[in-house]
């Protein structure tokens, strides 16, 4: 289970002024229908407003272009890192009372959550974040000579090839890309104990 005690949100300067903006709004009854309105188009994997719906927003939420924009995009990220960490809505009320936002939004966004969590959590599984993934690895070790003369003092290094496949290239010759990285015995030990925080994260999802 994710201990909520930490913030899921970062709480970094831009995300407590997003959520500053937030609080501002008055009409709560049309913000709600535009928290609603995130989590349905995002559950349906289309564009949640289009331009002419955003000018009417702003009339509607008496924000200005850029106020805006920031609000779609925290009240977004709240979801995401939502789904992400697994949390229910009491959860999520605990954490945005924790970054400032006040009851009657926190209430909306806990109605939207409890509503379509679900559909939302799944729609994110199932969309990948970066637009390529990992298909292989291939790895192999070698002993470089730090002195070529006399061939001692050899130093282990390891090469890693990662194979990356870009689902949406149309090109066959550009979907997959190849790379290769080399550690030696100190940046491989490093990255294993990232790797291996990783993995106690993700533990803790489960």
């Amino acid at each position: 289970m994710t201990n909520t005690k930490k913030s899921l949100f970062g709480n970094t300067t831009q995300f407590k002024s997003a959520i500053e903006q937030i609080n501002t709004i008055e009409d709560d009854e049309q913000f709600s229908r535009v928290i609603l309105r995130i989590i349905k188009r995002s559950i349906e994997g289309v564009q949640l407003f289009s331009e002419k719906e955003q000018i009417q927003l702003l009339s509607v939420l008496s924000l200005n272009n850029e106020s805006l924009q920031t609000t779609l995009a925290a009240s977004n990220f709240i979801f995401q890192q939502s789904a992400y960490f697994g949390i229910n809505s009491d959860s999520l009320a605990h954490q945005l009372k924790s970054s400032g936002m006040e009851t009657n939004k926190i209430k909306i966004f806990c109605k939207a959550w409890k509503q379509g969590r679900a559909g939302y959590t799944k729609q994110l599984m199932e969309k990948s974040i970066a637009p390529r993934s990992l298909q292989e690895i291939n790895w192999s070790l070698h002993l470089q000579s730090s002195n070529k003369n006399t061939g001692r003092d050899k130093t282990p290094i390891a090469f890693f090839e990662f194979q990356l496949n870009d689902p949406d290239t149309v090109s066959e010759e550009k979907k997959k890309d190849n790379f290769v990285v080399e550690f030696n015995h100190q940046q491989l030990f490093r990255i294993y104990e990232k790797f291996e925080r990783l993995q106690e994260q993700l533990d803790q999802l489960i």
